[in-house]
Parts: C-alpha cells; sequence; structure tokens
C-alpha cells in the first residue's frame, strides 16, 4: 500500500462549501482521469499519514451549457464553439469523497488503519489506492 504522490494523481483536493472537511473531500480531476462511483482512492495528510476515501457523486462544470446557452443555440441553430475540456480553462469535473478510514505508516511498508482523524488537504493531491499484498 504505497504511500499517494503526485505520480499518477488523477486530481487535486480543492477547497469550497464543503471540502474538505472531516467527512468529506472533493477534487478537480485532471483532464482525461475517470472515476467511477465506489472507487477507492487516497491523499496524504503528512508524509506518513494518508486517507482513504470512496467516490460518492461527481458533477460537470460546463459554463458553456447552461439552460439560457443551450437555448439560444437551439433557437437559433448554431453549433457550440468552445475548446474541450483538454483544453479549457473552465470546464473541469469536480468529485466528492466520503472519508472512510486513515491510513498511518509505522515503518517501511508496514502500515495501519485507523478510523479517520484527520481532514485531507487543499492542494493535495488524489489518487487511485493500489492495494499491495504481502
Amino acid at each position: 500500500m504505497p504511500m499517494p504522490n503526485k505520480e499518477n494523481a488523477i486530481g487535486t483536493v480543492i477547497s469550497d462549501e464543503t471540502s474538505p472537511s472531516f467527512d468529506v473531500f472533493r477534487f478537480k480531476a485532471k483532464h482525461g482521469k475517470y472515476v467511477t462511483p465506489g472507487s477507492l482512492l487516497a491523499t496524504p495528510v503528512s508524509k506518513d499519514i494518508f486517507l482513504v476515501g470512496r467516490v460518492t457523486s461527481s458533477h460537470e462544470f460546463n459554463p458553456h451549457e447552461t439552460s439560457g446557452k443551450v437555448t439560444i443555440r437551439d433557437t437559433m441553430e448554431l453549433s457550440p464553439d468552445y475548446p474541450g475540456e483538454d483544453l479549457s480553462l473552465t470546464i473541469h469535473r469536480r468529485y466528492q469523497v466520503e472519508v472512510v478510514s486513515e491510513v498511518r505508516r509505522i515503518e517501511g511498508q508496514k502500515f495501519e488503519v485507523y478510523p479517520p482523524e484527520k481532514m485531507a488537504k487543499s492542494g493535495s493531491v488524489s489518487k487511485r489506492m493500489e492495494m499491495v499484498n504481502g
């Protein structure tokens, strides 16, 4: 169970009205990175402590597809004309993660699992959990 780091990160913990808290954290996904409901993710709290959580929901933020803008395009028979998520400065996906446990490194590759006591940190990476046997 390696510690989460920037390698293979799928997103960054964001700060908003509900995140981060002791119960949940939200992250903005990197372009082309997707997770599904129920996926297990990890985010570091300190050098030897990370939180594990389960994805519970997601939301795409796209200011180009509001009901008003879609209505105008439909009425005027216009095609959308804006960059995709990979080139956009405004379109992004946010995922919500329910914190389920806190994992502490006790030495080397030995870890202990505890009920969560820490809070995720805004700006930290989010990474898929990779389970390692042994």
